[in-house]
């Protein structure tokens, strides 16, 4: 009985691991998502990347775009025009989205379904899926992150978002502490503009 539960947890530890790891099998240059905002500018700079449009956001947020692609283990079309855009919360990498510009609509098909494939051998099938007008878009959760793959076959883009759960979590609570700062939360207030 004992040697039975020894081999399930290691089963299971096994299985695991991967997807406490999600980030690390798409990022390239020792970046992963939740590190400082610091260490990630070094990163890409001793890359050979140029940090551009450095964006301030809010006292806690920030935001800069890189041009080219900084993933690993996903294809780097040549024939493309690429930019990843980095957002920080509380100087942790929260998000990180790859944008991919294509030349023509077979293109951007190609390689919306190389992405999918790719993106389905690392993490296993989507867990969503959706479909609006010309606009694809799949998701994959692996531990603490969300993987999110859209493709808009009438603008002939792609685009990868890694979402680091913890950070997005704590800047939507950081909201909400916000907004009931003085006085209580009215979800019919919120809704109207002003």
């Amino acid at each position: 009985m004992i040697a039975n539960i020894r081999v399930l947890a290691l089963i299971i530890f096994f299985l695991a691991i991967p997807f406490l790891q999600a980030e690390n099998l798409v990022l390239k240059y020792d970046l992963s998502l939740g590190m400082g905002r610091k260490d990630a500018k070094k990163a890409l700079e001793n890359a050979g990347y140029e940090i551009e449009d450095e964006i301030k956001i809010s006292k806690q947020m920030r935001s800069f775009m890189v041009n080219g692609f900084i993933y690993k283990n996903l294809t780097d079309s040549q024939d493309t025009e690429k930019s990843t855009e980095l957002d920080f919360y509380d100087n942790g990498l929260m998000n990180t989205t790859l944008f991919v510009k294509s030349k023509d609509y077979m293109v951007n098909n190609e390689l919306t379904k190389t992405y999918l494939a790719e993106l389905t051998g690392l993490y296993g099938e989507h867990s969503a899926y959706e479909k609006v007008m010309n606009i694809k878009s799949w998701m994959w959760m692996a531990g603490n992150t969300k993987i999110l793959l859209n493709s808009d076959s009438r603008k002939k883009t792609a685009k990868i978002s890694l979402i680091y759960l913890p950070l997005y979590a704590k800047k939507y609570e950081d909201e909400v502490k916000v907004k009931l700062k003085g006085k209580p939360f009215d979800p019919v207030d919120d809704m109207i503009l002003k």
